[in-house]
């Protein structure tokens, strides 16, 4: 009828076998483009990363954040009672371990010394 053949079960079983094939090695080449982009990523990402961090250190608007939080610390600390002002030392010693404190103003920089020093 209409010119078609009958299909036997080895042809369609044939032709479902070359479609799995055709999946699995389609996922394979897909794999290997996007594989190797996460490869890549795992090496990259740190670096890319270490010097957005950098640049944010450097950033005006961290900087300005330091200074306040500073300001607010330095303030509290002339208020509090003696375990007030150890638990203020320690967090300024902490926020300030790895800044920079020649961005800082003059009153600020000789607050942090006088943290550091812990007199």
């Amino acid at each position: 009828m209409y010119g078609m053949e009958k299909t036997t079960w080895k042809e369609a079983l044939g032709w479902i076998l070359v479609f799995i094939v055709c999946l699995v090695v389609g996922s394979g080449v897909m794999f290997a483009f996007q594989g190797t982009d996460f490869f890549l990523y795992r090496y990259f990402a740190p670096k890319q990363e270490a010097v957005r961090r950098q640049t944010f250190i450097q950033s005006q608007a961290f900087n300005e954040s330091v200074a306040k939080d500073l300001e607010d610390m330095k303030r509290d600390y002339a208020k509090a009672d003696t375990d007030g002002k150890e638990a203020i030392r320690t967090m300024v010693q902490r926020r300030t371990s790895d800044y920079d404190t020649t961005q800082l103003p003059a009153d600020l920089r000789s607050f942090v010394e006088k943290m550091r020093g812990g007199y």
